[in-house]
């Protein structure tokens, strides 16, 4: 994610923990080389990193990414994408009131090479609209464990995962992706955009919900995200969660639920535990 204003810079990184603050670059450093690291899960395709800039008015200036250095383990992609600005973005920059609004970028996206376990490297080049350009190398821990899971492998337990109720997704969860938090911009105002692994289709002209047709593929593809039966380690739930209460450092697009007793976060819990809408359920 990238700022521009008079004489200075802001890249703020995908953190690979939660704690990792925004790193601040003068104009005159961005030709420099910036190494981070990122944790990945094998065979799963994730976001790394954001790279974008705007003007004074909240306006996307041009940014191109050239990838200068392929993985040796896996694929890397550029897609356009859509995210937020982050609320910590330094307010002392020319820009900073511009934290909280949706802007339009280059995305990078990373996939191992399935059952790939260890270290990947990838290095690219960005140019920003100012003219300025900057290099960056990236290592990716491509991690066993909970993203294992979250990549399909082996749960916790060796129960029969249930079947994922698409009426309990229509009724309960879909109003959840439109639904407009304090402080938070709605799911749907990026997913809709989105070329990332979490995509939801956009409403039509004068419509405040999907057709029947519309939330069939919105099924589909947000029950890829899920692990049934296993909220725990189902990357739906892990990515809008705050890091400290469990979540998923990954997310670039805010903290939807600040903890697990969020009620919408319970909700998405109950759908991939396999509740289901009927007769004396929830409706």
């Amino acid at each position: 994610m990238v700022q521009i204003s008079a004489g200075s810079a802001i890249r703020t990184f995908i953190p690979a923990i939660a704690l990792l603050a925004p790193l601040l670059i003068g104009a005159s450093a961005l030709a420099q080389e910036i190494r981070l690291t990122r944790p990945a899960a094998s065979g799963v395709e994730l976001p790394l990193v954001d790279e974008r800039s705007w003007d004074a008015n909240c306006k996307p200036l041009a940014t191109s990414v050239t990838i200068t250095s392929r993985p040796s383990n896996g694929k890397v992609t550029v897609v356009p994408g859509v995210s937020i600005i982050a609320v910590s973005t330094p307010q002392s920059a020319s820009t900073g009131h511009c934290a909280g609004k949706s802007i339009t970028g280059n995305q990078i996206m990373y996939q191992s090479n399935p059952g790939f376990r260890g270290t990947d490297t990838l290095a690219y080049k960005v140019t920003y609209g100012n003219g300025k350009s900057g290099s960056t190398t990236l290592t990716i821990n491509i991690l066993v464990g909970v993203l294992l899971a979250i990549a399909g492998g082996p749960g916790p337990t060796s129960r029969a995962a249930p079947v994922l109720d698409y009426e309990f997704f229509k009724g309960q969860v879909e109003p959840i992706f439109l639904k407009k938090r304090a402080g938070h911009t709605r799911c749907y105002v990026c997913h809709s955009q989105s070329n990332n692994a979490f995509r939801l289709e956009k409403l039509s002209p004068g419509s405040s919900f999907w057709a029947e047709d519309q939330s069939r593929r919105n099924f589909e593809n947000v029950s890829s995200l899920v692990n049934p039966g296993d909220p725990a380690t189902s990357l739906l739930l892990l990515q809008p969660l705050a890091p400290e209460r469990g979540g998923n450092p990954f997310h670039s697009g805010g903290r939807q639920f600040a903890s697990k007793h969020d009620p919408d976060w319970k909700t998405l819990a109950r759908w991939v535990s396999g509740a289901k809408l009927g007769a004396g359920s929830e409706r």
